[in-house]
């Protein structure tokens, strides 16, 4: 039996109209995207989008004339509603601390970036359009529940390979005063083989980690199939990350933090089949700008590492750098690992708002 997708493909529906302003010029959409307006019962807002390398669909929210600055009262609803429309996953986003609610709430300025992607039988990353992850992640499923294959593998152990297809939404905010909220998303769309020690964090250039604003869940299905009369029985569960499995790193003007998470693995008996599938992780932190008052230009990358064979040695989190303006963290382990990363390159005009 192969494991299902869900969460995902249960959107809420907006009504979404098209908007260009009539100042707005080529160079403006260009770098900004265009005007989405969002209209629901309750709430109108508008975020630019724009489609960006990588098939990267990239969100800006400038929240300076929004009323969710003081909506606790209403449960946070318009808040949890433009988070899911800048690519946020319901389910994470319901899982959300208030505290993190409100900050995001009352914050200058929220951008997303939203990534898909694979890898391949060679080993190959891909990256590829919103609606060709989808389609092809439901063909995937449906595929494997034909040739009765329990899972992904990326390295085509024992003929289950198929193409592992994943969401990442990295999501950056401006709290104000040089402080900023990290926040990274990573959805599984076709359940990977292996089921071991993953790892989700961020890291930005002359940033500062503070330790006490970590945080993060994993939640994910799980089935259980008795064997002697057909019957099964399934459920959602999530875990909070602890602390312990929290580890920041350092490498020249990179600082960063991410978490280790060990995924439940499927078991198989004479009796019964217990198997996991749609895992689901987030991870945030707060950091605060080396250089608050000076205007500049910072990246900042979030990133997903996941080990595709048995590891039996103790890992630690490190930061690589690729080249002279880019890095990941991750996971850092003798073996094989599929590393997937979303960057942003973010204007920082001082106290203010970052553009």
């Amino acid at each position: 039996m192969c494991k299902k997708v869900v969460s995902i493909f249960a959107f809420i529906i907006f009504t979404i109209g098209l908007t260009i302003p009539a100042f707005a010029d080529e160079a403006e959409i260009r770098n900004n995207g265009v005007l989405q307006t969002i209209q629901t019962e309750n709430y109108k807002y508008t975020f630019f989008e724009k489609t960006s390398d990588n098939y990267a669909l990239v969100r800006t929210f400038d929240n300076s004339t929004v009323k969710s600055k003081n909506n606790e009262n209403e449960g946070f609803g318009e808040i949890k509603s433009i988070l899911v429309a800048l690519g946020l996953e319901e389910g994470i986003v319901n899982r959300l601390s208030d505290n993190t609610l409100h900050e995001l709430a009352t914050s200058n300025q929220i951008m997303t970036t939203t990534t898909y992607s694979k890898y391949d039988e060679n080993g190959n990353l891909v990256y590829v359009p919103e609606e060709i992850a989808l389609t092809e992640s439901l063909r995937i499923q449906a595929e494997c529940q034909l040739d009765n294959n329990t899972g992904i593998s990326t390295q085509g152990y024992e003929d289950t390979y198929r193409d592992s297809y994943m969401k990442l939404t990295y999501l950056v905010s401006h709290l104000g005063n040089g402080e900023h909220l990290f926040s990274i998303d990573a959805v599984w769309l076709t359940d990977p083989f292996w089921q071991g020690l993953d790892s989700i964090g961020a890291c930005a250039m002359n940033f500062t980690v503070d330790n006490s604003s970590r945080s993060g869940f994993y939640y994910y299905t799980k089935t259980v199939l008795n064997h002697s009369d057909g019957t099964s029985s399934e459920a959602i569960y999530g875990n909070n990350i602890a602390s312990s499995d929290m580890e920041n790193a350092v490498n020249g003007n990179w600082y960063g933090s991410a978490a280790i998470l060990n995924l439940p693995n499927d078991i198989h008996t004479e009796y019964s089949s217990t198997v996991y599938s749609n895992y689901t992780a987030h991870y945030q932190y707060k950091g605060h700008i080396a250089f608050p008052d000076v205007h500049q230009w910072f990246n900042t990358v979030g990133s997903y590492y996941h080990s595709t064979i048995a590891i039996a040695i103790s890992p630690s989190i490190s930061i690589k750098l690729n080249g002279s303006a880019s890095a990941s963290i991750g996971i850092h382990l003798q073996g094989v690992t599929d590393k997937r990363s979303v960057e942003f390159n973010i204007e920082y005009t001082g106290p203010g708002i970052a553009l």
